[in-house]
């Protein structure tokens, strides 16, 4: 073997080494690509479920900020109806006629005499006239009396304003519940 065909032998194995190395590189290069392309798979899914988190995230959020926001504005629709029928319950109550009042009056005092000793009564200026027994003030009340005893340290007060506002703080669920159902 001269020269010539020892040189043609290494250029040949030098080949084949290269053809090889070359082949290896490209196939460790796949490899590594689709290694490659996999985590970026995994990564856009990791984002995309992250983006979908926060959508709902979102959602939920405005939903629960507008479940209030009904809710705050049914209770204050609710409480100016409930303000409005207090209004025309005392309105109702200013139009009663002399004799109902007279009456009211006359079942007050019998009811405040079974506590006090009425010595004084606290009405509005357009039932003044209908307390006769007892010494008679005017009082800014819509209806109905105050009384007190001698030395004023009891009061007992039967006026339609106090008995109004009682009744509805009192009853107030009972009387939402009429109005607005159950729910209300």
């Amino acid at each position: 073997m001269g020269l010539k065909e020892v040189k043609q032998e290494i250029l040949d194995n030098a080949k084949k080494q290269a053809s090889k190395i070359t082949a290896d590189g490209k196939a460790e290069c796949k490899k590594i690509s689709e290694i490659a392309r996999r985590e970026l798979n995994g990564a856009e899914d990791e984002l995309k479920k992250q983006q979908e988190r926060i959508v709902s995230d979102y959602k939920t959020k405005n939903t629960a900020s507008l479940g209030f926001k009904i809710k705050r504005s049914r209770f204050n629709m609710e409480k100016r109806v409930l303000e409005k029928v207090m209004e025309a319950t005392k309105e109702k109550l200013t139009k009663l006629d002399k004799d109902k009042r007279k009456e009211h009056i006359e079942y007050m005092i019998k009811d405040a005499k079974k506590t006090v000793s009425v010595d004084i009564v606290l009405c509005n200026q357009r039932d003044m006239g209908l307390v006769k027994e007892y010494e008679c003030r005017k009082a800014d009340i819509i209806g109905g009396i105050i009384v007190l005893n001698k030395d004023r340290t009891v009061r007992i007060d039967y006026s339609y304003d106090t008995m109004i506002n009682d009744i509805f703080n009192k009853y107030l669920k009972e009387v939402s519940n009429i109005l607005f159902g159950e729910d209300g």
